[in-house]
């Protein structure tokens, strides 16, 4: 007889615990209670996606699970009629990066941090980005080594959008109740960690060691992950 693929196997790879497998799904209690021209967020719990080349795959996993939890919560919630419709439109979007040259990151459920190569050969899943992106359900942010002179790696990014927000973005979103993944290389993922260190232990009192132990408590609560392969 011919062998099958043992999917329960193939799935502890990834869904396991202190992994990916602890996402909170918890909608906001105050999802409804903006008009719909409005920007608002969803879930209670912000994340943080960082990721390069392939890595992209289980963050993907991990924006498209919350939101079709936020799809079916608005098919099934009483005030549909009324709020059926969370997001703005493409213009809109553009009418107010226009206005501000600098984003505020707690009015989105999604930040993601990707990096790859080129925009124009491995920007994987480039289409879903720009859709979530111009609804206002994400804030993106791309690191793409090749496309100029000096490579761009997603830690420099990451440390060049902090310093745009003061230094304080990434300790805001931890305070926030945020998340924070990262899938990708070994090389990238210890890069990224060592730039969330250093961010954390500028805008916080105390050394790195204090900021050690802030990841140390997320990672236990299960608001940092991180998936890495060589």
């Amino acid at each position: 007889s011919r062998l099958r693929p043992n999917f329960d196997q193939i799935g502890a790879i990834w869904i396991r615990s202190g992994s990916f497998g602890r996402l909170s799904m918890e909608a906001s209690t105050n999802s409804f209670s903006l008009p719909t021209n409005e920007k608002t967020r969803f879930f209670d719990k912000p994340i943080m996606c960082i990721g390069a080349g392939t890595g992209i795959a289980p963050l993907r996993s991990i924006i498209m699970e919350r939101e079709a939890g936020r799809q079916l919560s608005i098919m099934s919630s009483p005030q549909k009629s009324k709020y059926d419709n969370l997001n703005v439109s493409s213009s809109s979007f553009q009418k107010s990066t226009q206005r501000s040259s600098i984003l505020n990151t707690t009015d989105y459920d999604h930040i993601l941090l990707f990096g790859c190569r080129s925009s124009s050969k491995d920007y994987y899943y480039q289409h879903e980005w720009n859709e979530h992106q111009e609804q206002e359900r994400l804030l993106l942010l791309t690191a793409f080594s090749r496309d100029q002179k000096h490579k761009m790696y997603v830690q420099k990014v990451l440390h060049q959008t902090n310093e745009k927000f003061d230094g304080t973005m990434i300790v805001r979103h931890i305070n926030n109740g945020g998340h924070i993944y990262i899938a990708g290389g070994a090389k990238m993922a210890r890069g990224v960690k060592e730039e969330l260190l250093e961010c954390i232990s500028k805008a916080l009192p105390g050394d790195e060691k204090g900021a050690k132990a802030v990841l140390a408590k997320m990672q236990k609560a299960g608001r940092f992950a991180v998936e890495a392969w060589s």
